[in-house]
């Protein structure tokens, strides 16, 4: 079977990777196996961290290209590079033992989400509606808006989201703080 050209580059690269680095799953952390004109062999320093989304990553130098460590340690502990998007279940972009990664669609990615930092509430999902004069619950899945309602209250409007977010399938570390 003929691989493309996008394909062979992939596959060279992740050969490159194998040959270069090695991940201690336990801890996650990365080592380069050999010296280069630029990187010492050993642990890689894990720098420099990069942020997205309010949530900072390791990142990894190898033959010229800027790579996240998460998917290079998915690569190397299973052999493959992922086929979707790495989640840190816990949260911590910087964490990367393996136990902590894994290999999800966007959606189900952003069902693992933290309390952003310019929420007024405390809680993902559930605002203050000054025209009703309420609490206003509303999730977000498979690409919809739903609106869940007003509340009085924001601890009726938190069971509910909570409930809401349990029936949509989202992960239970979701809204941490």
């Amino acid at each position: 079977m003929r691989r493309t050209a996008k394909e062979r580059e992939t596959e060279d690269l992740a050969e490159k990777v194998r040959e270069r680095i090695s991940y201690d799953p336990e801890t996650g952390l990365l080592s380069r196996l050999q010296n280069t004109n630029r990187w010492k062999k050993g642990p890689i320093q894990n720098k420099p961290v990069s942020r997205q989304s309010g949530c900072s990553y390791y990142d990894v130098y190898v033959d010229g290209g800027i790579h996240r460590a998460h998917r290079i340690a998915w690569l190397l502990h299973y052999d493959e590079w992922p086929d979707g998007t790495i989640d840190h279940e816990d949260g911590n972009g910087l964490d990367n033992r393996i136990t902590n990664l894994r290999c999800v669609t966007q959606e189900a990615n952003s069902k693992n989400q933290r309390v952003p930092k310019n929420n007024t509430s405390g809680h993902i999902g559930v605002s203050w509606s000054k025209s009703h004069k309420k609490w206003q619950v509303k999730i977000k899945s498979n690409y919809k808006n739903i609106h869940i309602g007003f509340f009085s209250d924001i601890e009726h409007a938190v069971k509910y989201r909570k409930e809401a977010e349990v029936k949509y399938g989202f992960h239970a570390n979701h809204g941490r703080k």
